[in-house]
């Protein structure tokens, strides 16, 4: 029998295809074939590695017939002296019976045969020892041993469960689905469970051989250190594909010779290992007053920067080869905690050691699992097989005589629950081993398709061609758990050309003071707020330049593989890409009509009769809001036919902000925001302090060491302040001696704006430090003005500035002290011209109740959490959930608005007009924390 079809079989070969077709032989029976060049199988086992078959070769037998090849695979034959391996079995589904190659089996295990009248010899080839011996079936030689059959023939009718070969094969499918347990553990699972089993010792695993095998060892080594640390063991472990919470890798472990006391410290890198090894050797020698005098390792590279750092201190430094180590034995004792469970999963399919993965599948004899990931990382010898250690010190010495301690009535231990750790992946590669990644990309790939992206052109001779790249977030809910996982294509819009593929880039966003300001506003008149989440926002706005990109990774055209994408529509990525979304809707809103603010050229206005709708855009995050609550469904249904959407309901969660409506106040909050800063910052664990910093503490760029991070210290403060009122610190940098400037701006009692920085120039005074904070403060408060004449909303009394300066405050009344002022910019008195025409009104505060003091000098503990609650900045409300959601609905059922006590002193009737129409209602004065 031969696989190329221009040979032509013997005589001899159609005898035994024509013999080992007779219907007394099984279907799982195997036999020798002299003049087979390949072994060929019936069947395939499903739990071994299946290869589909890509050549165009034919199977030729006796009688003349070409028989197709589907698959290749490779298995293993158990027996109790040797377990014997088939490589490159062709699976040829319409063979009369299962063939062994003679040829090709001695050559895969290292054998020759003995053939005789009635039965066989099977001999290892060094030893001359007998491995297996067979006999003579109908006139063929059948092979003795069985292979371990599918979870398919269990269901097959030909199976006779009551042979002790199917109780073997139970057992031995049962043994790999409970992972690889003892026999004493297995049996007793089974009996228990009432499953028919034969467990014996000629069971043989294969997995439980490669994983559960411990090297051989050395001769017993009876030299032993007389003294401490007159010898010290060293290793290094890693690195683990988890990180420790500080981001260690590796550990490194030392190993007194004469004691057996281990000492063991985590690495971020194999280069650290030198500089560990001195602060530990100073340790030891001052602690216990002994010399290290020699150190054994093996030939790791971590290790090689030692030698010439030992022989200068005298030391004696031995190396042995890397992977064979004689007194490995003394570090594998230092540690009581082995892995071999979870090894035992994993000899088929071959990942790698450092790494060990998840989700594992169990297997029975086949040396390679189908769904398993495959490696190129070969199997170790079984004398070289390493072990994954986590080391533990000796126990202490217990206390010997009787002692007396608290009850521990009501004491209770807190439990521990295990935390699932999900990354996302970096790469294309990383992305396709998982089914939701993958099921992510081919969503946003069939959005592209969809929305007319782009179509395939032949690649132009004078263009720029970008590339492209797949970029993985996980989606989050408020609570921190994953919500989605998002795949997005996005253009490497660095290679893009300035004045060739893109012009123009700009695209604003709306401001954050704004959003407070609506958020005001909604409240006060009971409006219902909702957020809106654009798909694929980017990809709606069209390219007015002709930009050239390669296919995505993974998702390349079989026809035209050479073909670029000739974007027609904006992509991640893209420099223009924020500003033609834009475009996009601003162009439809206004032709819906919509006004674009001019304090806030995100924020747009429709204006009716009697209702008003108001729409903030933060690039693909909108928050709609309005005076009729049927206008704005409406809106939203023509918004989502125009451009796909979600509709998250009433806001929740927008830009990082968790917002609660809670009776008559909204609450906004940080915590998700808060924590991950404190994780990327070590400081979960910190101790909270009463005040950002201490009272009478300067601080200057001199003192202390530079941070790594320039931009974290700013997220750190920045995520922790809230403002208020205006103020200024004279001269408190002690390096150029400018002062820190800030003010806050209420509308009614909330905190809607604030600024707290250093000064462009240096002051002469503390009058001149303040008016500049005055000057700051008024251009915010004619921005917000602008914003509420939009809105239609106008005050009876003009704004309100408090001071803790009377000479500001006179300043900014007339121009006295004009020798003292003559040097300050003129722009900065346009505040005395809001002052003269009472569009502006100062006043004087003393400094004890100066609000603004919190974020322009140190101040004490007391007069901190005093101005903080004055600022609104309360603890989160306690709620069922849902009720924040329904609280809307309920309250515009009950027609009851609520209201609540503000300080009259600080917040302004305020009545609503647009010009000259009805008046939608007055304002009611209610809360945002």
């Amino acid at each position: 029998m031969d696989t190329v079809q221009t040979n032509k079989p013997n005589a001899k070969n159609q005898v035994q295809a024509m013999m080992a077709s007779l219907s007394t032989i099984s279907d799982e029976a195997w036999f020798f074939d002299i003049g087979a060049t390949h072994h060929l199988s019936q069947s395939v086992n499903p739990l071994s590695d299946v290869q589909p078959y890509m050549g165009n070769d034919k199977v030729i037998v006796g009688n003349g017939k070409h028989l197709r090849i589907l698959h290749t695979y490779t298995t293993f034959f158990p027996s109790s002296s040797k377990i014997f391996q088939l490589r490159q079995v062709l699976h040829v589904p319409d063979i009369a019976t299962n063939l062994i190659s003679v040829s090709q089996f001695c050559a895969d295990n290292n054998t020759f045969f003995e053939f005789h009248p009635r039965f066989f010899f099977v001999k290892d080839q060094v030893t001359k020892k007998i491995l297996l011996q067979g006999s003579l079936e109908h006139g063929l030689y059948r092979f003795p041993a069985r292979f371990v059959p599918s979870p398919t023939a269990f269901v097959s009718s030909s199976y006779d469960r009551s042979s002790n070969i199917s109780l073997t094969t139970i057992t031995t499918l049962w043994h790999s689905r409970l992972g690889h347990p003892a026999d004493n553990i297995l049996k007793h699972i089974l009996t228990s469970c009432n499953i028919s089993h034969q467990c014996h010792k000629n069971n043989v695993c294969c997995a439980c051989q490669f994983a559960k095998s411990h090297k051989l060892p050395f001769n017993v080594s009876v030299s032993r250190a007389s003294h401490p640390f007159a010898l010290l063991h060293a290793d290094l472990w890693g690195p683990t594909s988890i990180p420790s919470t500080t981001g260690a890798r590796y550990f490194i472990l030392f190993v007194d010779d004469f004691s057996h006391f281990s000492w063991i410290y985590p690495l971020h890198s194999k280069d650290q290992a030198l500089s560990i090894f001195i602060k530990f050797k100073s340790l030891v020698e001052n602690q216990f007053n002994s010399r290290i005098q020699c150190l054994r390792s093996d030939n790791g590279g971590e290790f090689k920067a030692f030698s010439s750092y030992l022989a200068t201190h005298g030391r004696l430094y031995v190396v042995f080869h890397e992977t064979v180590f004689p007194f490995q034995s003394t570090l594998d004792q230092s540690s009581s905690v082995v892995t071999i469970p979870t090894l035992a999963l994993l000899p088929f399919s071959s990942p790698p050691m450092s790494s060990l993965p998840s989700h594992t599948t169990p297997s029975t004899s086949s040396p390679s699992l189908t769904n398993m990931p495959s490696s190129t990382t070969s199997l170790p010898d079984l004398i070289q097989v390493p072990f994954v250690d986590i080391s533990t010190s000796k126990p202490h010495p217990t206390n010997q005589h009787p002692m007396v301690t608290r009850a521990k009535n009501g004491i209770s231990k807190k439990k521990v629950y295990f935390s699932s750790h999900i990354s996302e992946p970096t790469t294309f590669t990383q992305a396709v081993k998982d089914s939701n990644w993958v099921l992510a990309m081919e969503k946003e790939f069939s959005a592209l398709q969809r929305n007319n992206t782009w179509h395939l052109v032949p690649p132009p001779s004078n263009g720029n061609i970008i590339g492209c790249k797949w970029v993985y977030k996980l989606k989050y809910k408020p609570d921190g758990t994953v919500d989605r996982y998002k795949a997005r294509l996005v253009a490497q819009g660095f290679t893009q050309t300035l004045g060739l593929d893109y012009f123009e880039t700009f695209s604003p966003i709306v401001k954050a003071s704004t959003i407070r300001i609506i958020l005001v506003v909604a409240l006060s008149f009971n409006w219902s707020v909702h957020q809106l989440d654009v798909q694929n926002a980017f990809l709606h706005g069209t390219l007015e330049e002709h930009v050239f990109m390669h296919q995505p990774p993974g998702f390349i055209n079989s026809q035209f593989p050479s073909h670029v994408c000739k974007l027609n529509k904006a992509l991640y990525g893209l420099k223009q890409a924020p500003r033609a979304w834009y475009t996009k809707l601003s162009t439809s809103l206004l032709g819906w009509g919509f006004q674009a603010s001019r304090a806030d050229s995100s924020m747009f206005i429709h204006h009716s009769t009697h209702d008003v709708l108001i729409l903030l855009i933060y690039v693909d995050d909108i928050l709609v809001t309005g005076s009729n609550s049927a206008q704005v469904s409406s809106f939203i249904t023509r918004l989502n036919s125009s451009f796909a959407l979600r509709d998250l309901g009433y806001v929740n969660y927008f830009l990082g902000i968790k917002v609660v409506r809670s009776g008559i106040m909204f609450h906004l909050s940080q915590h998700k925001y808060t924590q991950d800063l404190l994780s990327r910052t070590a400081m979960l664990e910190s101790k909270p302090a009463t005040t950002p910093g201490l009272l009478g503490q300067t601080l200057s760029h001199l003192n202390g060491e530079p941070l790594l991070d320039t931009t974290l210290y700013r997220s750190m403060s920045t995520s922790l302040d809230i403002h208020g009122y205006t103020g200024a610190d004279w001269a408190s940098c002690p390096d150029d001696r400018r002062s820190t400037g800030g003010y806050g701006i209420f509308l009614g009692p909330n905190l809607v704006s604030w600024s707290s920085n250093k000064q462009k120039v240096v002051s002469r005074s503390s009058a001149e430090s303040e008016y500049r904070a005055l000057a700051s403060a008024t251009s915010e408060i004619i921005w917000i003005q602008y914003v509420l004449q939009e809105l239609c909303l106008s005050s009876f009394s003009p704004p309100l500035l408090w001071c803790d300066n009377k000479s500001a405050a006179h300043l900014a009344a007339n121009p006295v002290f004009h020798a003292r002022t003559k040097h300050i910019e003129m722009d900065l008195h346009f505040i005395r011209d809001h002052v003269l025409r009472k569009q502006l009104v100062i006043q004087y505060l003393p400094s004890a109740e100066q609000v603004a003091d919190i974020f322009t000098k140190h101040i004490s503990s007391s007069q901190f959490l005093s101005f903080r609650t004055k600022l609104s900045v309360v603890p989160s409300p306690v709620s069922l959930r849902g009720d924040d959601r329904r609280y809307l609905a309920d309250q515009q059922e009950s027609n009851c608005p609520g209201s609540a006590a503000t300080n009259l002193d600080q917040v302004q009737q305020t009545k609503v007009s647009c010009n000259k129409q009805k008046p939608i209602k007055n304002v009611s004065k209610k809360e945002v924390s």
